[in-house]
């Protein structure tokens, strides 16, 4: 199992509630880094149920995140003094094998065949009350370690996430991923929802192996629509052309 401790270096002494006014929730002083499987299937499912109240995860989804410990990386961060759940990332390292048929196409076939191996975040969530304390940044650091630990380490990360999420944009442009593709009518649970998006957004970050993912070169990039396309196209063995659009 992973265990790390992190001093929290913050001079609040608090995290701001969104079920009151005031500070209601302590800022935990260290906090464990630790993988996750079935034994704490509650605490997940409860947790995943707070992060995304309008996605409707059922159970099953959850029983797969942490009972496939060969194919999806699941790590959670806890309160080091109680225990207690604050957030959590799963990955499947081998996002191609991973994702079914029906979002394996489009522009993220073209992100397979430019970067080969690449994982993919099937969840990443903290505690409403939690946020804004550096915990998802420290849990996509802990994946990217894991990853870089196997066999054969993918070459990209990378995730989908809600268009009208604009708290999750932001925090994926800050820690260094980039807008790659957009697909509408992803989300179907939100779909009944006349006030939320079902369109996603495909955000993805190139890694580079013993270095840490948030350092990564700024000349290392996601590659464009142009390079997306002539590598589309020489895969297929066809001659490159000039688009006429830029």
């Amino acid at each position: 199992s992973l265990i790390m401790y992190v001093l929290q270096p913050f001079s609040i002494d608090s995290a701001p509630s969104t079920r009151g006014s005031g500070y209601q929730y302590p800022t935990p002083g260290f906090v464990i880094f630790k993988k996750l499987d079935m034994h704490d299937f509650c605490e997940v499912k409860d947790l995943g149920n707070d992060a995304f109240p309008d996605m409707g995860y059922p159970d099953t989804y959850w029983c797969s995140m942490l009972s496939d410990q060969t194919d999806v990386i699941c790590i959670g961060c806890r309160d080091g003094s109680s225990g207690m759940l604050l957030g959590l990332i799963t990955v499947a390292p081998d996002g191609l094998a991973f994702l079914p048929a029906s979002q394996r196409g489009g522009d993220v076939a073209m992100l397979f065949n430019y970067y080969g191996t690449c994982a993919y975040i099937t969840s990443l969530c903290v505690h409403p009350c939690y946020r804004k304390l550096g915990f998802a940044r420290q849990l996509i650091h802990r994946a990217c370690g894991e990853l870089r630990r196997l066999s054969s380490p993918a070459t990209l990360l990378f995730l989908h996430v809600a268009d009208d999420n604009v708290g999750a944009v932001r925090f994926y442009e800050r820690t260094g991923f980039s807008h790659y593709a957009t697909i509408p009518s992803y989300y179907k649970p939100r779909a009944s929802h006349a006030n939320l998006s079902d369109t996603a957004l495909v955000f993805a970050l190139p890694l580079s192996c013993g270095r840490d993912q948030s350092k990564t070169s700024s000349s290392t990039k996601v590659p464009s629509f142009m390079d997306r396309t002539s590598s589309f196209l020489s895969s297929l063995k066809m001659p490159a052309i000039n688009l006429p659009f830029r």
